[in-house]
């Protein structure tokens, strides 16, 4: 009886990129690379389904828009950010007064500043971090705090200083809904919906190379498949080393930045 000898050919693998992780700029690179290298590839090499790579295309085309127009999709986020900001510098001045005032002699001054660092110490650092919209929710709950203190804040002249910070917080808010309603008119996908979905199409692209390679029937094809697939794996590579770079970057220089608190350093090098 004769025997036949099925032979398998070693696999290929596509790197994980983990470019979920990417920001927008470094993800669309990545996927304009892999989009390049492929959208030419021969039908006999590999096949993609009709209007997959068309689809492809046409997301990293979104993603890679000005922010104004692919991230937010937007006119409104420069307005917001601008607003934030501004009332970032009122928290910090509002703390800062306070902070400044506990250190004066006995007096009128010092007992308000006493009474309003005790009542308001949970809100302490508020204008550092966190969202935007976390921002205006405890900027509402220290309004709340500050009606029963209306007459420290008078004392220490921090009235005109908690009346913008209302203002301010307000236009943010009917900025964020003028927002929402320009999403839903334009129904316009979120830049985390078309990240998402062209995730979806890269990683299909990569299985289906995989799969060619395992079910080219010549050492030709192999090679191709090969090459390509080495192509691929160093445009990943090289996008995770970037992203890398970039996360060290920002550390350091999250290190170095200075807090926006209106704090003064002592003579001994510490805060007052």
């Amino acid at each position: 009886m004769s025997e036949t000898t099925l032979k398998i050919s070693h696999a290929v693998k596509i790197e994980e990129s983990n470019c979920v992780s990417f920001k927008v700029g470094l993800h669309a690179s990545l996927h304009r690379s892999q989009y390049d290298l492929l959208q030419n590839v021969s039908p006999e090499l590999v096949q993609f389904p009709k209007g997959m790579m068309e689809r492809w295309g046409e997301l990293i085309m979104m993603e890679c828009q000005s922010p104004s127009k692919g991230r937010t999709y937007s006119r409104f986020t420069p307005l917001m950010n601008e607003k934030d900001v501004e009332r970032r510098r009122l928290l910090a001045s509002f703390f800062g007064i306070i902070r400044g005032n506990i250190y004066l002699p006995d007096g009128p001054k010092r007992e308000a500043a006493l009474k309003l660092d005790a009542k308001l110490h949970r809100f302490r650092g508020m204008q550092h971090g966190g969202s935007k919209m976390a921002r205006s929710a405890r900027i509402a709950a220290l309004e709340k705090d500050l009606e029963e203190l209306t007459a420290e804040v008078e004392t220490l002249g921090l009235t005109a200083t908690v009346q913008r910070l209302h203002e301010v917080t307000t236009e943010y808010e009917s900025l964020s809904m003028e927002r929402v309603k320009q999403h839903v008119d334009e129904k316009r996908p979120t830049m985390r919906e078309t990240r998402r979905e062209a995730d979806v199409y890269y990683e299909r692209a990569c299985r289906l190379v995989e799969a060619a390679h395992l079910m080219a029937t010549t050492d030709e094809a192999r090679e191709a498949i090969e090459r390509l697939v080495d192509l691929m794996n160093r445009a990943v590579r090289e996008s995770k080393r970037t992203y890398h770079e970039m996360l060290g970057q920002r550390r350091r220089y999250k290190k170095k930045e200075a807090p926006i608190d209106g704090s003064v350093d002592d003579a001994s090098g510490g805060v007052s």
